[in-house]
């Protein structure tokens, strides 16, 4: 698996990022418009731009055991961590990593401001919409976050392909499509092996039915 030390990673920090307080941009936001439909986003911060260069395979260190594929994704764990995910044909990955709660995270080989919320626009069988990505650096890598929020999770019960744009500083957008073909059971399952592994935690973030 291409970031398996990255999915580890970012499971140590899965629950404080989910949690995090969003901050605002220090600096006022430029306007951001989308081809069709018109969008403008007015929260946007220092905008993503693509790195050099991805991490040497050399420096993964650690390999998450597969438990199960549906089709176009992935089940894993690494105790005490579960994962869910799918790769395009451009290796960009979308999924979904727990121990204590869920977060989903994007790997687009983006370069973005650590704690930094960056503006997306998601697509699907639903329709569009628009949310936030918070940006994490892990092992000097950045991945792309986000919380299981209704829209999202609905998303991909529809099925189908989802998309996601994310602005440049060139002023274009950086869109990422996947496939959700398997989704919905890949997803399932990795929450049922999350369950089994965790004790019951008040203070864990919320679950959601998936």
């Amino acid at each position: 698996m291409r970031s398996a030390a990255l999915l580890l990673l970012l499971a140590c920090l899965a629950t404080q990022a989910a949690a995090a307080p969003r901050g605002k941009p220090k600096d006022p936001p430029p306007l951001v418009r989308t081809p069709s439909p018109p969008l403008i986003i007015t929260t946007t911060p220092p905008p993503a731009v693509r790195p050099p260069s991805p991490p040497a395979e050399s420096d993964r260190t650690r390999d998450p055991q597969v438990v199960a594929a549906y089709e176009d994704w992935t089940v894993g764990h690494a105790d005490p961590y579960v994962f869910a995910y799918t790769e395009n044909a451009s290796h960009s990955e979308f999924g979904l990593i727990c121990r204590d709660g869920c977060i989903f995270y994007l790997d687009v080989q983006l370069a973005c401001e650590d704690g930094h919320a960056y503006p997306a626009m998601m697509n699907s069988r639903n329709g569009s919409d628009t949310f936030d990505l918070q940006c994490i650096l892990v092992d000097g890598s950045p991945l792309l976050t986000a919380g299981p929020t209704d829209t999202l999770v609905g998303a991909i019960k529809s099925g189908g392909e989802i998309g996601f744009a994310v602005p440049l500083e060139s002023g274009r957008f950086n869109v990422a499509r996947f496939s959700l073909a398997g989704g919905v059971e890949a997803l399932g399952r990795a929450r049922a092996l999350s369950d089994a592994r965790r004790d019951e935690d008040e203070t864990a973030p919320r679950d959601f039915t998936i």
